[in-house]
């Protein structure tokens, strides 16, 4: 989360600034009308104040599907101690013919006159994973299911990934 206080509300502080240390009865009647308010700031046990829930917000809002705030955000919420989580684009490269040893994966042939690629699956691999755009790496104590959820909020429509576990 953000550290920016783009508004402090503390009003005990602003009423011990503009009253002084001098009118303490006056300071604390006021600290008591005015405690609701600074209940609805902070919050309490059971509800988030509104300063968190506007921290909240702000982060939720700067989030993309782009690769890399996706991925921190993955991190940050799933595996904040050793950030193992990692996205991976499908390599989409045009007709290329590498050798087995520079560990490519795929070979992308198409048409001319259709435009449309067109992926064939190499020994050893299976047809169906070369239909997605992303691959969400994940280590084995991470929820996939939580994990799935937050990349489906997060990504571009059209997009399809899979999740794999290392």
């Amino acid at each position: 989360m953000s550290n920016h206080r783009w508004m402090n509300f503390d009003v005990p502080g602003y009423l011990e600034k503009y009253l002084g240390h001098q009118n303490k009865g006056q300071l604390s009647w006021l600290s008591v009308l005015a405690q609701p308010l600074t209940q609805l700031w902070r919050g309490n046990s059971e509800l988030i104040g509104w300063d968190e829930y506007r921290r909240r917000k702000f982060y939720e809002s700067n989030l993309t599907g782009q690769t890399l705030s996706l991925q921190e955000h993955l991190n940050n919420e799933f595996d904040p101690d050793q950030r193992r989580i990692a996205i991976i684009h499908k390599r989409s490269s045009g007709l290329a013919l590498p050798l087995k040893s520079e560990g490519y994966d795929t070979v992308k042939f198409s048409l001319a006159s259709e435009n449309k690629p067109v992926n064939i699956a190499l020994q050893g691999e299976v047809s169906h994973e070369l239909d997605v755009s992303f691959v969400v790496m994940i280590p084995s104590s991470v929820n996939s299911i939580s994990v799935s959820a937050v990349v489906n909020e997060y990504k571009l429509a059209g997009r399809t990934f899979k999740i794999e576990t290392n």
